[in-house]
């Protein structure tokens, strides 16, 4: 409520005498979603996944407005056209299974919309408001089923709805062969990994990226072969995804990298819209390898690529060394940290009181400095803090009038630290 409240005073405030009155119902792109019987996973999407229940088939291009989650943003190949799209993730079509409409545990109930069972970078693919529309449909189909047949929400002649909705044209007749496509077999994997070190064309790449991130267990041996026998390109690319799925071996490519970088890339934009929430840079997938390892060698190349950060760097990199630091945890980073927030324009951005809101050309301003302190100040409060810096920033954010930061900062206080001894770059860190 205290977000609804900020934002209607906020809107009536920046109006001008000659704006009669403000709409009271926010239009958001995000809900809170419900845990279902089945979570629904961005990679997933992409990798092609088939269900036996599927209810809705869906389509969009990565339209996202925040930052994305999963390590696949950091680790899908780019070319010169997607360094300049609009929306370089990859899209496309998807299905959306009737489990992910049951809330676990529960019984009688259907929750469809953007509240339904997914991780928040799958909301994308479905949240277009024809797809909405579908999934809704075939919600109430279901629970006329249901309450005719007077069975659970779970005894739903499944067959039955899916010929109706094939029917009436909202899905394809082949859903009614279909069955749960994963695990896929050994060779499908096999060759993923094949096309991601073999230079596939990017289509191919991408959806390979996410058939072997939705198989780690089968990939990891197949990623481990090709990273010892391969050189150049190709084992960079088993060296980052190798990183992200905490593996020391891939330390030495990924610090060979990293230390060759003279300066930071480009931002990636992931939207007009998403001007904040710009995607990882392969600079930035480096550092953020580096820290799922969690690897104490890291540390002085880490700490080397702080030094070019001020107020005038892009968030994307901000977030990427904080991540990285936070994942080695190490107590020696914490000072460097702290100098970080002290330079001008770092800190400070915690919002205490309500404020005219700001038109959309200027909400870089009102998004990327606080979204760069809190998550500065949560890496220097895990790595054990610095004259109380970190804690003091995040208890400032605990009272913000912005519900999201003030949750976040509240989690993190509440969330034991696990304190590490001196660092020693010879000796690996605990994995976290």
């Amino acid at each position: 409520m205290l977000d609804i409240w900020r934002t209607l005073v906020g809107t009536r405030m920046a109006m001008s005498d000659e704006d009669y009155d403000a709409g009271p119902l926010i239009q958001t792109r995000e809900r809170r979603r419900i845990v279902g019987d089945h979570v629904l996973r961005y990679v997933d999407q992409i990798a092609g996944r088939t269900y036996p229940d599927s209810v809705v088939f869906s389509a969009s291009d990565f339209d996202s407005h925040a930052y994305p989650l999963d390590p696949y943003f950091a680790l899908f190949p780019h070319d010169e056209k997607s360094l300049q799209a609009n929306h370089p993730a990859p899209g496309g079509s998807c299905y959306t299974p009737y489990r992910c409409l049951l809330p676990r545990g529960l019984d009688r109930i259907l929750v469809a919309g953007l509240g339904m069972s997914m991780d928040a970078d799958a909301s994308a693919m479905v949240r277009m408001q024809r797809d909405i529309q579908n999934q809704g449909y075939a919600a109430g189909v279901a629970a006329a089923m249901i309450s005719r047949a007077g069975v659970g929400t779970r005894q739903i002649d499944m067959r039955a709805l899916q010929t109706h909705l094939v029917e009436i044209g909202n899905l394809p007749e082949e859903v009614l062969q279909h069955r749960d496509s994963f695990p896929l077999p050994q060779e499908q994997v096999a060759a993923a990994v094949e096309a991601l070190v073999g230079h596939a064309n990017r289509q191919q790449a991408c959806r390979a990226l996410a058939v072997v991130l939705t198989h780690r267990d089968a990939a990891l041996p197949l990623l481990q072969a090709a990273l010892a026998r391969a050189d150049g390109p190709p084992q960079l690319i088993c060296a980052r995804i190798l990183g992200f799925l905490g593996q020391r071996e891939a330390l030495p490519v990924l610090l060979a990298a990293l230390e060759r970088t003279s300066a930071w890339d480009e931002k990636i934009f992931q939207g007009k819209m998403a001007e904040y929430a710009h995607l990882p840079t392969p600079v930035d997938s480096l550092l953020m390898a580096l820290g799922c390892v969690g690897d104490r060698r890291a540390l002085p190349a880490i700490l080397a690529k702080l030094q070019w950060l001020d107020a005038n760097v892009t968030l994307s990199h901000h977030r990427a060394v904080a991540l990285a630091l936070e994942g080695i945890g190490d107590p020696a980073a914490a000072e460097p940290l702290a100098r970080l927030l002290a330079k001008p324009g770092m800190a400070g951005h915690a919002l205490k009181a309500v404020v005219p809101l700001p038109q959309p050309m200027d909400q870089r301003r009102d998004r990327s400095a606080p979204l760069r302190e809190i998550v500065l100040a949560r890496a220097l409060y895990r790595c054990g803090d610095f004259q109380g810096l970190g804690e003091a920033t995040l208890r400032a954010y605990q009272q913000d009038l912005r519900g999201v930061l003030a949750r976040h900062a509240a989690a993190v206080l509440q969330t034991p630290v696990a304190r590490r001894g001196p660092s020693n770059d010879d000796t690996p860190a605990d994995r976290p």
